[in-house]
């Protein structure tokens, strides 16, 4: 309960904006070989000026390829309720 809440105002972060944005995911394999993902968005407030990295998720892939991770990508941010056509580049 708490960390959905907690959850739920980082994403709020991420959304009030609604501007543009970048991504940073990053995939490790795990010594059991299990595949995941770690997400975070870069937003830019240019009415303030700042830049913040919000961390969205750590999620489990289904495997390496390009099309796995994509698409464990779009559905992360599909359930945080983040709009993907307002992302404005990705790092990789």
């Amino acid at each position: 309960m708490i960390g959905d809440f907690i959850r739920d105002k980082i994403m709020h972060a991420v959304r009030e904006n609604d501007s543009a944005f970048s991504l940073i995911a990053e995939e490790v394999t795990d010594i059991s070989i299990y595949h995941f993902i770690t997400l975070f968005a870069v937003c830019v407030n240019v009415t303030k000026g700042s830049i913040k990295e919000i961390f969205i998720d750590f999620v489990q892939s289904k495997g390496i390829t390009g099309l796995l991770i994509a698409n464990a990508i779009l559905h992360t941010l599909k359930n945080h309720r983040i709009d993907v056509t307002l992302c404005r580049g990705n790092m990789l």
